[in-house]
């Protein structure tokens, strides 16, 4: 983002317009992280300010100061759209296709109000009028906080600020595992810190807080349906709706599970399928080589990044892990590290 561009924001931001925060359906821990710092950022300026996301966050973020202001669109469309109706400030964070508001798209589209995009995904869709884009780093919240700080410096920086923050790094870099966690990223997170983020405590509020139902769970997919095929360096974890229910899912239960299977040695792809009411939905991750944004894009109208992305289908289960294991063998040097 240039001087110029920047000088037009602080202009727009001067005059305190109504603003509101959008994000993905399915928001995770750097969605609904970045989604919220922006919201006290702004507020903290005295901007009117509201978060509306498509459908539900899950119940691990439920600590995050102010969650509970956020619309959600799917029990409140009306409240979801007078917000992007009547906003002077349209922020979007962390996606860049806006098929990815699942029904919000068309108000955003609609609205006349001037746009900024903060994103880390690949391939930004052309709707804004103001972007931050970064495939290279590991999450938006990092975006976000360079953001802030190429705006006003630290001015307005406060506690809630920084923990919205560091929880959006701190999940999306999967505490910190994958390789675009740089030290560009650590000396973010170091200044954060300094500002006054209790990291030991967020960790625990994320990772450490656990229903027992949840557990259960857990334990099921790793005991019950971890599918290893060592030929191929790939474990897979599949999940029923009935499954799910029979565990009292709750949103964000399953967050996490792929990476179990990624744990493991000599596994260099990991798979997590899972049923939803209207489709099937796929979780993959990598290590070394394996590009799993483009797999899920070529395969399974999906994307994300190098080592994490996500896909989906109208098949059944079974048909897609009939698909995946016709489809993995194509790719078993890269999958082996040859």
């Amino acid at each position: 983002m240039t001087n110029a561009q920047l000088k037009k924001i602080r202009n727009i931001l001067g005059k305190i317009p109504r603003t509101v925060i959008l994000t993905h359906f399915n928001p995770d821990g750097d969605a609904i992280g970045s989604a919220l710092a922006v919201f006290h950022y702004l507020s903290a300026m005295g901007c009117r300010c509201s978060v509306a996301v498509p459908d539900a966050y899950p119940d691990y973020l439920a600590w995050m100061p102010s969650v509970e202001k956020i619309i959600v669109a799917r029990d409140h469309p009306g409240k979801a759209a007078d917000a992007i109706m009547n906003a002077g400030l349209i922020m979007c964070v962390d996606f860049n296709q806006l098929k990815r508001l699942m029904g919000m798209e068309d108000y955003v589209r609609k609205s006349e109000a001037p746009k900024i995009l903060v994103d880390h995904h690949e391939s930004p869709e052309d709707f804004h009028d103001f972007l931050l884009s970064e495939p290279s780093a590991c999450s938006s919240a990092e975006l976000v906080y360079k953001f802030f700080v190429a705006l006003y410096g630290k001015k307005y920086f406060n506690k809630k600020i920084v923990d919205c923050l560091y929880t959006g790094i701190l999940t999306d870099s999967m505490g910190f595992r994958i390789g675009n966690a740089n030290a560009q990223t650590h000396r973010i997170v170091s200044e954060l810190i300094e500002l006054g983020t209790q990291y030991h405590r967020i960790h625990n509020l994320v990772y450490d807080t656990n229903t027992l139902d949840r557990l259960r769970l857990i334990g099921y997919c790793l005991s019950e349906k971890l599918q290893v095929f060592p030929e191929i360096s790939t474990a897979l974890i599949t999940l029923s709706q009935d499954e799910l229910r029979r565990f009292n899912h709750r949103v964000g239960d399953t967050e996490g599970v792929v990476n179990y299977a990624l744990s493991i040695k000599g596994i260099h792809l990991a798979v997590f399928i899972v049923e939803r009411k209207t489709h099937v939905k796929l979780s993959f991750r990598s290590k070394n080589n394996f590009p799993v944004h483009t797999f899920a894009k070529e395969h399974f109208h999906g994307g994300g990044h190098f080592h994490a992305a996500g896909g989906e289908t109208k098949r059944s289960i079974d048909e897609t892990v009939t698909k995946l294991k016709n489809l993995l063998p194509q790719y078993e040097e890269m999958l082996n590290g040859k």
